[in-house]
Order: structure tokens, then sequence, then C-alpha cells
């Protein structure tokens, strides 16, 4: 939108629409050292930098987990390095159906997003629904998503010391998580069917 805008062009938005009630809500009040990674495993979602960051949550919580969904050319080669890294607590789920993918969100209490480049995606949202504290990168027009300190936390991209820096705090402070959790809903329920329509209608000038 802003680069249309630079033009002098006026674009309608209309967000995607994400299916809110498939993604049961559940409060972080005392969040486990779950992480949940949930995206093509391809170089510009940079899904080694989960692996880093995964090292040193488990330095401090040995019974850190995390699980990796998602099939993509990098599977085989995250496996090796996990497997030399002797990370143990990772699971590579390959490619998940959109039936299995609400039980992965469920069964994590933290999500991962580590992207180098990115529009606002749909696993951040979903995420959100699902009730999970998002730690992500700023890639992109991901900070259009997720505000800094108020339904998220964000670092740049690459930096491995703040992301896992922020997944380490969330541990260390449930109050935060919990605040992230509640304000994910909020931000989830922005992109549900009953707020786009009426967008959707106006830009088509059904309205």
């Amino acid at each position: 939108a802003r680069l249309f805008a630079a033009h002098g062009l006026r674009p309608a938005l209309a967000p995607n629409i994400v299916p809110i009630a498939a993604f049961p809500f559940r409060l972080r009040e005392m969040p486990q050292p779950r992480l949940l990674w949930l995206r093509q495993m391809e170089p510009r979602y940079r899904p080694h930098d989960a692996l880093a960051i995964f090292a040193r949550v488990q330095a401090q919580h040995p019974a850190a987990t995390l699980t990796m969904a998602g099939g993509g050319s990098l599977l085989a080669e995250l496996k090796q390095a996990a497997a030399q890294q002797k990370l143990g607590g990772v699971a590579f789920t390959g490619h998940l159906q959109p039936a299995q993918i609400p039980a992965a969100y469920a069964a994590a209490d933290l999500f991962l997003n580590t992207s180098a480049i990115d529009n606002l995606p749909l696993t951040l949202i979903e995420a959100a629904a699902s009730g999970l504290a998002i730690v992500s990168t700023d890639a992109g027009a991901i900070p259009d998503l997720i505000d800094h300190g108020q339904n998220g936390l964000l670092a740049p991209v690459g930096d491995i010391e703040a992301l896992a820096g922020h997944c380490l705090s969330l541990l260390a402070e449930p109050e935060q998580a919990r605040t992230l959790s509640l304000a994910g809903r909020d931000l989830a329920q922005r992109f549900a069917w009953p707020r786009i329509a009426p967008l959707l209608a106006a830009a088509y000038g059904l309205m």
C-alpha cells in the first residue's frame, strides 16, 4: 500500500480472511518451553535460525521442545544439523495438512517466526488466534501486524540473541506472555469474516 501511495495511487486494503473458529484459543498464563516454528523450510524463512535460537533456550530450559512443521528443500539439511548439534527435543513433522495445523498450535506455547522476507503471514495470525505468545523477526510488513510489546515481540532479521532473549523473557515473565496471548486473540479477530466482509464490499462498490 505504501508503494502504491508513493505513486499517487490509493489502493483499497482488504486483508486475508482467517477462519478464527478453526483455531481454539488457549490463554498462555504459565507458558512452558514448547516452541513451534511453522513455515516452508526454504532459505527466505531462515529455518536454521530457529535451531540456533532453540539451542539458547534449551541451554536454560533443558526440557524445552521445538516442533518444526513444514516441508521444503532444507528439511533434510535441518534434520542433519539438529543431529550434529545434539539438539534433543526437536521434532520435524514434515508437511502438515490443514486439518492437522490447529493441533500443532494447541500443543505449543511460544510461536517462533524467523523469516527474512515476508508480507502478512497467515501463520502469525493463526498463532495469535490460538493464543500463542509470538516472537518474530521484523521482516517486510510484519510490523504492520505485530506491535512490538503489545501483541508480540520483534527483533531484526538474523538477530539470534535478541530472538532467543525474547523467548527466554516470556518464559521468565508469565504475565508478559499472558498479555501477549490475550492481545493476540484480539489481533486475530481483525481477520475474521465479519470484519473483512464490509471491507471487501466497499472495495467492490457493493455498499
